[in-house]
């Protein structure tokens, strides 16, 4: 019984980590089409966007964002129109 919760749990522990990977592809793209410049550190788990005068540290794999003004959010969308002003 024991051995079935291990692996149970190890199950979702990968499609968690899955998740997170396909979210940070997603993102790229998604920037790239909205045509926001963005730098990409730590393999992907932390993106810088600039988009006029603002600037935002963005993390992907959990959707958190946060502005260098302060302001945060979740959520690739709510990110793209904070940087698009709306």
């Amino acid at each position: 019984m024991t051995s079935e919760l291990g692996e149970t749990y190890a199950g979702m522990r990968d499609h968690k980590k899955e998740r997170a990977a396909r979210r940070r592809e997603e993102a790229v793209k998604e920037l790239e089409s909205k045509g926001i410049f963005f730098t990409i550190h730590n393999n992907g788990a932390h993106i810088i966007c600039e988009f006029e005068d603002r600037i935002v540290d963005f993390w992907p794999g959990t959707t958190y964002w946060k502005s260098r003004t302060g302001k945060t959010g979740e959520g690739i969308k709510k990110l793209i129109a904070y940087l698009h002003g709306e």
